[in-house]
């Protein structure tokens, strides 16, 4: 896709989350800074500040394989970290951020490379966001292009599922489809 194409699909994506039930009645958003190709969480953050919303950020604890939310307030709260693969996260500075514990979030917007249609997802590898999802289940949404959902992805045990897939073409829940 050419970068105009992803901001379009992304904005489409992002109007229709601001749509659901899900978005409506969450008071406390979990939801990664995007990096490279992925889906644009810019401007949904930014409707989640206009809208009076909490914005819960990750930090990665290498050393610990966890992850901790932190609440931004606009994006100078945020920093970029180098992982040990050399990926550049935008994450938030943890020393002027207030920390979010998992069961105050109402809607985890979980990030991957890849969705199947059983709601399994491949992310980038570390595991972070199934050791969390494993220990606390939250409403969460992942959202995707429309071709980044398949068939069918190889799973591993540790691997968790996800309640819903949101494109720009559908929203997926479990035990139903919806197309818009």
């Amino acid at each position: 896709m050419t970068e105009n194409e992803r901001k379009e699909k992304s904005n489409k994506i992002a109007n229709k989350l601001f749509e659901t039930e899900e978005f409506k009645n969450a008071d406390v958003i979990g939801i990664t800074i995007s990096f490279k190709t992925e889906v644009r969480t810019k401007e949904i953050i930014e409707k989640c500040f206009e809208l009076k919303k909490i914005v819960a950020v990750p930090k990665i604890d290498i050393s610990n394989k966890k992850m901790y939310f932190y609440e931004i307030k606009n994006f100078y709260y945020l920093e970029k970290n180098i992982t040990k693969n050399n990926i550049i996260l935008t994450e938030p500075n943890i020393n002027i951020c207030k920390k979010i514990e998992s069961n105050q979030i109402n809607l985890l917007i979980v990030p991957g490379l890849l969705f199947d249609e059983n709601f399994n997802r491949l992310g980038y590898g570390g595991g972070f966001y199934d050791r969390f999802l494993d220990k606390n289940y939250l409403p969460n949404i992942s959202i995707a292009y429309q071709i980044q959902v398949v068939k069918e992805i190889p799973i591993e045990l540790h691997d968790k599922k996800i309640n819903s897939i949101l494109t720009e073409n559908n929203f997926y829940k479990m035990n139903m489809v919806k197309s818009k």
